[in-house]
């Protein structure tokens, strides 16, 4: 997936890791305004286009990882696989993640009861796991 100025917030939101953290500094509004174009969003915040595609360039595209048959691997390479990027990813996007849902709570749970509980849910997860890593 490239990026380009007619995708929405909302999609590379989604799909380009990183690009939250990115629309944040940009203060681009990636929820409630998920739906407008790149292009609509940089002009509202008063960016340039290259501004925000340097701002995006080189962030990784989310997608499944290459198959790996890990019932052929050692337990010692299983093992170091989820330390070094299952743990890491815990440790350093659990905190962020758990902040944003704070955020989307606040500015939603009074009409939608269900996040506060999936924030809850989130919340007790990562800190169970942060245990683990």
């Amino acid at each position: 997936m490239s990026i380009d100025m007619m995708q929405t917030v909302g999609q590379l939101a989604a799909h380009v890791l990183g690009a939250t953290r990115e629309f944040q500094k940009l203060r681009i509004d990636y929820c409630c305004d998920g739906n407008r174009s790149l292009g609509e969003a940089r002009v509202d915040a008063k960016l340039s286009v290259d501004q925000v595609l340097a701002r995006l360039k080189g962030l990784a595209v989310a997608g499944p990882e290459p198959d790996r048959a890990w019932t052929n691997e050692s337990l010692s390479e299983l093992i170091e696989h989820i330390s070094n990027k299952h743990h890491v990813f815990i440790r350093e996007e659990g905190p962020h993640i758990q902040a944003s849902a704070a955020k989307v709570v606040g500015a939603h749970g009074q009409n939608h009861p269900e996040l506060l509980e999936a924030k809850q849910i989130f919340d007790d997860l990562s800190n169970e796991l942060s245990v683990h890593s």
